[in-house]
Formats: structure tokens, C-alpha cells, sequence
């Protein structure tokens, strides 16, 4: 499937595909941010998650599909989500193997407030490949869950709090790998 726009995923979605090689989505637009984002139940995104009552992006499961850049852009944008879970999802960016840092983007970059963290965050048998960072967050995130995952093709694999400078609250709270 391609796609030139993020597709929003709102709170308690179901995605299921018929395998990370079989359902892809393809992002072709290089100025879009990302493939797919997280929203409240009123589509709102970033800092207007939770707005007007709306309800905040939860219980949000993505199963057997894969994610395709064909920029060097965030595959996925997780905002402030709580008990999301991918399962078999293959994320795949533009990225080339490089010295160093470029643009900082990540296959899932994961957000949130002190008010509103991304908690409980589950990775069970994924694919992070061809992008600068497989994870990333330097943002408020507590219970993020990656396990029997492979990270092939990244700058890096896990960036965490790099951006935290001391002057904020930033708060990582357990990241668990397990094998």
C-alpha cells in the first residue's frame, strides 16, 4: 500500500496484516514526518493529545505488517500513548550506513508530557532497520518493552535522553530488552 500522507492511528486499533513481508505501507512522500502517528480520539497529535476531552491514543495493537520510508524520515511517531503493542512489525527506513549522525530520525520515536508519558510500550519479535536510530525518545516514557527483536542497518540502535540537557524534568523509566 502506498501512502503520500501519516496515517493516524487512534486509540484502540487494531492493525493486523498478513505478514511483515506480505502487508507493507509505504510512505512516497518526503516531506511527511512520518508513515504513521499516533492521535486522540479527536485526531489530535504532539502537545493536543487529550484536548477537549478526547481520549488519549491507548490499547492500540499493530500485528504482521511492515512500515517503509522512502526518506530519511521517522517511520513512527508514538505521542504520548499508553499500552500500545507491535507484534511482527518490520520497520524499515531510506538510511545508509554512515560514519556518524545525520538528522536524528528514527524507525519509532517515541513522545510524550510529564503529564501524559508514553508508557507501556511493547516490541515483540520486530525488525528495526535502515534508519539512523531503530529507538529513539528524549521525552518523558516509562515501560517500554522490546523483546526477541532484531536491529540490522542503524547508526544506532537505542537513543536514549541524548537530548537531555539537565534543565528539564526528561524521565526514562525502565527499558527492557529480553532475549
Amino acid at each position: 500500500y502506498i501512502v503520500t500522507a501519516p496515517i493516524l492511528i487512534y486509540p484502540f486499533v487494531n492493525i493486523v496484516g498478513d505478514g511483515m513481508r506480505s502487508t507493507i505501507i509505504k510512505q512516497t512522500d518526503a516531506t511527511e514526518e512520518c508513515v504513521i502517528r499516533t492521535c486522540d480520539s479527536n485526531g489530535n497529535t504532539s502537545v493536543g493529545i487529550g484536548n477537549d476531552g478526547a481520549n488519549i491514543p491507548e490499547a492500540i495493537s499493530i500485528k504482521d505488517v511492515q512500515f517503509q520510508t522512502d526518506s530519511d524520515n521517522h517511520i513512527v511517531i508514538i505521542d504520548s500513548a499508553q499500552d500500545m503493542h507491535f507484534q511482527n512489525v518490520h520497520f524499515s527506513g531510506a538510511y545508509t550506513n554512515q560514519d556518524g549522525q545525520t538528522n536524528g530520525k528514527a524507525c519509532v520515536d517515541i513522545r510524550g508530557t510529564t503529564g501524559l508519558k508514553s508508557t507501556r510500550i511493547y516490541f515483540v519479535h520486530c525488525t528495526f532497520e535502515q534508519s539512523e536510530f531503530g529507538l529513539n525518545s528524549d521525552y518523558d516514557i516509562e515501560d517500554i518493552i522490546v523483546q526477541g527483536t532484531e536491529f540490522q542497518k542503524l547508526y544506532r540502535a537505542v537513543n536514549l535522553g541524548e537530548a537531555s540537557d539537565g534543565s528539564t524534568d526528561t524521565t526514562i523509566d525502565y527499558v527492557g530488552f529480553v532475549t
